[in-house]
């Protein structure tokens, strides 16, 4: 800076002016060389095929504009006009434009049903490219169902789902070592939180390396004797909240008092184990049940691994308990 270019001073600040661009978005940058490097434009390009002409952005460019404008922060197609104000993230971003969000609009309401499919089947071509970087030795999953609600003041043919909201619920896969979403699949706003749950893992564990070892932990709402199956068939270590049914009740009762042991990173908390076997389930899985201060059974794990798998040594939950299972594993000090 020469003292030429000093135009006044505020305080002890001198006030100049450099043909320099700057940008409140410069992180976006790291996320567009992220995908430069994976090739996500060509991948898109390849896979969908939604508009009739060639002419204007491609589908690329649309797909990253409106994905640039959610990792910003944006909520709804109009924050588009936040990136297209600001020249300096248009040129980081390597663009000549930022998609308007009329344009983004007209974009979303050419997707049919086939090109949703199309763009599903993009998602394990962009996770092969990914996976001989990632070096972890175990893929815990954690899976779930949320809800997303409808922002539209209309809403034809709306359903409502189990807790009475008016929304769909999707299904999600997290792989927590690497912490990416593996899978995701929309539902009806009805379905119950394990429908088509087991479809889900199937298409979850084709996206996931084959030779390493699986776990999968998951709460009540996911508890089915189909998910349990599907867990031993493919030697995964399981753990999924049961249900507290009036069998497991009398049994966690008739636990004695001496077999109930503190959690040591829980002062107020206590658990123990047993065995049970459900209704339409082949065999026994070991159970773990966690008793509140008051003294009465605040929550209960199941799980287990196929017979051909080594022997459970390390457990985990989706519950306030997590990471404490290893003192509690068989043959441990614990239990």
């Amino acid at each position: 800076m020469s003292e030429q270019s000093i135009v006044g001073k505020a305080g002890e600040f001198n006030i100049c002016f450099r043909d320099t661009t700057l940008s409140n978005h410069a992180g976006l940058i790291l996320v567009r060389e992220l995908a430069d490097r994976l090739g996500v434009a060509e991948l898109l390009d390849e896979a969908l095929h939604v508009k009739q002409r060639e002419c204007g952005h491609r589908e690329s460019e649309a797909v990253l504009s409106l994905s640039h404008n959610l990792i910003a922060g944006g909520s709804c197609l109009l924050d588009l006009n936040v990136l297209r104000g600001d020249v300096g993230t248009e040129q980081g971003l390597g663009l000549e434009r930022v998609l308007a969000p009329s344009t983004a609009g007209e974009f979303l309401r050419k997707f049919d049903i086939g090109d949703i499919h199309d763009l599903k089947r993009f998602h394990p071509r962009l996770q092969a490219r990914i996976r001989p970087q990632q070096t972890w030795a175990c893929c815990t999953l954690d899976v779930d169902s949320s809800l997303y609600e409808p922002v539209s003041t209309r809403q034809p043919g709306s359903t409502k789902a189990y807790n009475g909201q008016i929304g769909d619920p999707p299904f999600f896969a997290f792989w927590s070592e690497a912490d990416e979403l593996v899978f995701s699949h929309l539902r009806r706003g009805h379905a119950h939180t394990s429908k088509k749950a087991e479809w889900c893992l199937t298409e979850t564990f084709k996206r996931l390396p084959a030779e390493l070892a699986k776990k999968l932990r998951a709460a009540s709402g996911l508890y089915d004797h189909t998910i349990v199956a599907g867990c031993e068939k493919r030697q995964v270590t399981f753990g999924i909240t049961p249900d507290q049914t009036a069998p497991v009740k009398k049994i966690l009762a008739a636990i004695p008092e001496k077999d109930w042991h503190d959690l040591i990173q829980y002062d107020a908390a206590q658990v123990s184990e047993f065995r049970y076997q459900p209704q339409r389930c082949s065999r026994q899985s070991r159970n773990v049940g966690e008793m509140a201060s008051a003294g009465t059974v605040a929550d209960v794990m199941t799980g287990g691994a196929s017979p051909f798998a080594p022997p459970v040594r390390q457990w985990s939950s989706v519950d306030p308990f997590a990471n404490v299972w290893p003192e509690f594993a068989p043959g441990s000090s614990g239990l």
